[in-house]
């Protein structure tokens, strides 16, 4: 009965291990990247693949699980000044870039169309600003519909 027990956990965590095969390989330019990130005093934090835990966690974030495409890292800017700085590195590296914001992207677009490519994550750039004299909002690009809809409803209600 407790061999029975032993292969079904053995079993599960073996499933659960698999689920995210992290490559073994490196992206070509992955240490020059790091390099001009911080050259560029990068603010935010950036999760390459040695960083097994929080990369994965950016994996995760997506909801396509069918294709996953394995970044050479995840940049997370803190202002416009560090996405500026993210983009300097990739294009001086020749490394594509592709852009995360609110999460909308469903079929997991926000990863690239294939291996190495960094992703600069937007989702702390979700300042919403309404003025109500002029009618206009400006509208950050990490927010989803649903905080600008929250935003705008209590604005609104005032």
């Amino acid at each position: 009965m407790i061999s029975y027990l032993y292969n079904i956990l053995l079993f599960i965590v073996t499933i659960y291990a698999l689920q995210y095969p992290v490559p073994v390989s490196k992206c070509p330019g992955e240490d020059s990247l790091r390099k001009c990130l911080d050259q560029y005093l990068f603010k935010g934090p950036v999760n390459f693949r040695d960083n097994y835990t929080a990369y994965n966690k950016d994996i995760d974030f997506e909801y396509d699980k069918l294709i996953i495409h394995f970044p050479v890292a995840f940049a997370h800017p803190i202002d416009e000044i560090d996405v500026q700085n993210a983009i300097n590195c990739a294009v001086k590296l020749n490394i594509p870039i592709v852009a995360r914001s609110g999460g909308h992207s469903y079929e997991g677009y926000g990863m690239g169309d294939k291996d190495c490519y960094l992703v600069v994550d937007l989702v702390t750039l979700n300042k919403i600003t309404v003025d109500t004299v002029s009618q206009t909002v400006v509208v950050g690009t990490g927010n989803t519909l649903q905080s600008v809809e929250l935003v705008l409803m209590l604005e609104l209600a005032d």
